[in-house]
């Protein structure tokens, strides 16, 4: 049975998913090089209201997955897919295939959000959702993340402690802790992407229009002895950078009260602050070996097995 999957449209995805790309019986569905023709009809798909209508939408897809046949498979949609909000995605597959299972990975915090909760209850067979309250209120199946471990050659750490992401609401938060680091002679890397200018340039913060390419980021996290990581307070599942300090082994900072309940909380590698002055510095600063003894719980080939044993038994 083939599995498709049709990716998050940030580049990390290609790291999160890599180690699928062995398995012949999964195809991951990229965006892939178009034709000038193709080019014309994406801008009026992403662009215009034309876009918006059934018609066009199938027109669109025929031709776009020209080379798919979806017959007796499982489609598994990321939450950050450029379609998945789009229901004329989901009419087209299911009206033009016979038997496909349908299956959406959120990774994305719900909250109260009930029109998407009634979007994802309508259009797919599975839903799976990386916070365990969202997960357990809504009926959906919970995972605690996906990564594809790295390889990477042995590097020195260049910094105490290390941050970069995107602003969502967080940039005041991160500037302050940036300004106590710098206080208390901390060497850290903090960039935050962010359009806002109204913030304090003497903080120690780097904040950027531009994003930072997740092999950037990723290069920045393994030269640093600690991870910093801010979520909101709605938050319950693990954040990116804390299955990073998992797979990694780092120290992690964070806000997250929720990763308490969770199976990877470490006391000995982990601190859980309410308020800047929470942020123990000796143990940011602290060099020690960090051992999580990760066994491959992230791995996106077990989250496939999963979700194949649930699927339909006709497909």
């Amino acid at each position: 049975m083939t599995k498709y999957i049709f990716p998050s449209v940030y580049d990390y995805s290609d790291f999160m998913l890599s180690e699928l790309e062995k398995d012949s019986s999964i195809k991951i569905l990229e965006i892939k090089p178009m034709s000038i023709f193709m080019k014309f009809l994406w801008l009026i798909k992403t662009k215009s209201r034309l876009g918006k209508n059934k018609l066009f939408s199938h027109f669109f897809f025929n031709i776009f997955y020209s080379n798919v046949n979806f017959d007796n498979s499982i489609c598994i949609v990321f939450d950050s897919f450029i379609f998945f909000n789009d229901p004329c995605f989901y009419t087209w597959i299911t009206k033009k295939y016979r038997n496909v299972e349908r299956v959406s990975i959120i990774y994305n915090v719900i909250g109260q959000n009930k029109d998407r909760i009634t979007f994802v209850k309508k259009h797919f067979d599975q839903v799976y959702c990386f916070d365990p309250i969202d997960a357990e209120k809504y009926g959906f199946f919970h995972f605690w993340g996906i990564y594809s471990k790295q390889q990477y050659n042995k590097v020195f750490n260049l910094f105490d402690v290390s941050f970069v992401g995107l602003d969502k609401g967080r940039l005041d938060t991160i500037q302050e802790i940036s300004a106590y680091l710098k206080n208390n002679d901390v060497v850290f890397k903090n960039i935050v992407i962010s359009d806002r200018i109204d913030y304090t340039q003497d903080s120690g913060l780097v904040v950027s229009s531009y994003r930072v390419s997740y092999r950037e980021s990723l290069e920045i996290l393994l030269h640093s002895n600690s991870i910093l990581e801010v979520v909101p307070d709605i938050q319950t599942g693990l954040s990116l950078r804390t299955i990073e300090a998992i797979i990694y082994g780092k120290k992690l900072v964070t806000n997250n009260k929720y990763l308490l309940q969770s199976p990877f909380f470490n006391k000995e590698n982990m601190i859980i602050f309410d308020n800047i002055n929470d942020i123990d510095i000796g143990f940011i600063k602290s060099h020690k070996q960090i051992d999580y003894a990760y066994k491959n719980d992230f791995s996106p080939t077990e989250l496939i097995k999963r979700i194949e044993s649930k699927a339909r038994k006709n497909i």
